[in-house]
């Protein structure tokens, strides 16, 4: 009966991977772009360095409530919760857009829309003197734009080029870019031992052109 006992037990020991309980779980923040290009990345960034990650998606107010180990995130200001890994996993161009012939849109009457959750635009709008107008995802984002419901966006480049060709009628916007914003990787401190490896895990796949050739796709 031991005997039977003891083979039952290593046969559930091999049927379980032993390091379920020690997988990190990312937090990916939904309804922006490149998200799904982000969680590539990091999946590949990850197991480069030798490391179990569960990557989930969410919106940002409500990624912020969930139980997670970290998140991969467009970053301005560093986040006091979290960690760094030193190298951005990349940075985009945040830039305005507003229609032809008109003036760039600034001052508090002025809608400038941004996606729900990104701290980056809201600011950027702050700047022009606009609350900022949130929608959920960059989808509905551009179909405002489109019908005329917004007086400017403040967007990524990379996500203009991504969404414009579902929206020719936006070729003509005028636009100027803001400045560069980093995306990056960023743990719970408890994971601090993690960081240098993760660092070098992310420089090589950027060396190999792994990083450049997700990001072409989703600008294509």
């Amino acid at each position: 009966m031991h005997t039977k006992r003891l083979l039952l037990s290593l046969s559930l020991a091999f049927a379980t991977p032993v390091w379920a309980e020690d997988c990190l779980t990312i937090g990916i923040p939904a309804g922006a772009g490149a998200g799904g290009e982000i969680m590539d990345i990091v999946g590949k960034m990850t197991a480069k360095a030798g490391l179990c990650v569960k990557r989930v998606r969410a919106p940002h107010n409500r990624l912020l409530e969930l139980p997670i180990d970290g998140e991969a995130d467009a970053v301005i200001e560093p986040d006091s919760r979290f960690l760094a890994v030193p190298t951005p996993l990349f940075a985009f161009s945040a830039t305005l857009y507003w229609p032809a012939r008109r003036p760039e849109p600034s001052g508090p009457n002025a809608t400038i829309g941004v996606v729900l959750g990104q701290d980056w635009a809201r600011r950027a709008a702050l700047g022009f003197g606009s609350s900022g107008f949130e929608v959920r995802e960059n989808k509905q984002l551009f179909e405002m734009m489109e019908s005329g419901r917004l007086d400017g966006m403040i967007v990524p480049a990379q996500s203009f080029q991504h969404f414009l060709p579902q929206y020719p009628t936006l070729k003509k916007l005028q636009s100027r870019h803001l400045y560069e914003v980093p995306v990056r990787l960023m743990l719970d401190p408890r994971f601090a031992d993690d960081l240098a490896k993760l660092d070098r895990a992310l420089i090589e796949l950027q060396k190999e052109g792994y990083v450049d050739a997700v990001l072409k796709s989703y600008t294509r």
